[in-house]
């Protein structure tokens, strides 16, 4: 089971929350999200549940696109 997001960037009307963010997570990783308010986390968050996708880049969750995998749960729910 991994977590992984390649290069994602996240853009809110005219502002760059941030860019180029990749990581990799395994299970039993610990990942610690912080920064000052506007700075993207809660919107990070919403991009690794599948909610919100990145601006650019990719989310991958078991080595598939968390957006390809979200659409069959989807279609299959």
């Amino acid at each position: 089971m991994t977590l992984e997001a390649r290069g994602i960037e996240c853009t809110r009307g005219r502002r760059h929350l941030f860019s180029n963010l990749s990581f990799s997570l395994r299970p039993g990783d610990c990942f610690e999200l912080r920064g000052p308010n506007g700075s993207g986390k809660t919107r990070l968050l919403r991009m690794l549940c599948g909610l919100v996708p990145p601006t650019t880049g990719t989310i991958l969750w078991h080595g598939e696109s968390l957006s390809s995998a979200s659409a069959k749960t989807s279609s299959t729910g």
